[in-house]
Order: structure tokens, then sequence, then C-alpha cells
């Protein structure tokens, strides 16, 4: 797993391939970090595309803000 966005690690946490472990590689079953978050809405989308296992994969969602996303995603999204 690799970012590329300019200026981000070019790899993922292991922790982050740990998350994307344990939901099978579906970004939808990420177990997260869930915790309040505040109402703001400052829309953050997200998307990944690549391989899992020998599988193309591609998802895209978007969240409400980043804090949403960082409780939804866990370790995945953090570059």
């Amino acid at each position: 797993m690799s970012s590329r966005l300019p200026g981000a690690a070019t790899r993922t946490p292991p922790c982050a391939c740990a998350a994307l472990d344990k939901a099978g590689g579906d970004l939808d079953r990420l177990p997260g970090n869930p915790r309040a978050c505040t109402k703001q809405y400052e829309p953050v989308t997200v998307s990944a595309k690549g391989s899992w296992r020998g599988r193309s994969a591609a998802w895209q969602k978007t969240y409400p803000n980043a804090r949403v996303l960082d409780a939804a995603t866990g370790p995945v999204f953090r570059f």
C-alpha cells in the first residue's frame, strides 16, 4: 500500500495494512476508531484503487469531515 499524495510518506504504516487484513480488504468493513466527532460539515472524499490479494479493487466515499473519516477508517488514510 502506498500514497501518491504530494508530501505524503511513500509507504503506509503496518497498522493500516493490519486494519485492511482485519476487514478482509473491504474498506466498508474497517474497524475504525469510533469516537465522538463534531457535526461541522467540511466534506472530505477519499478513494483507493489497486488490488487486494490478486483482485482488482476500487473504492470511494465522502465523509462529513476529516474527524469522521479518521474515526471510520482508522489508520488507513493517515498519510
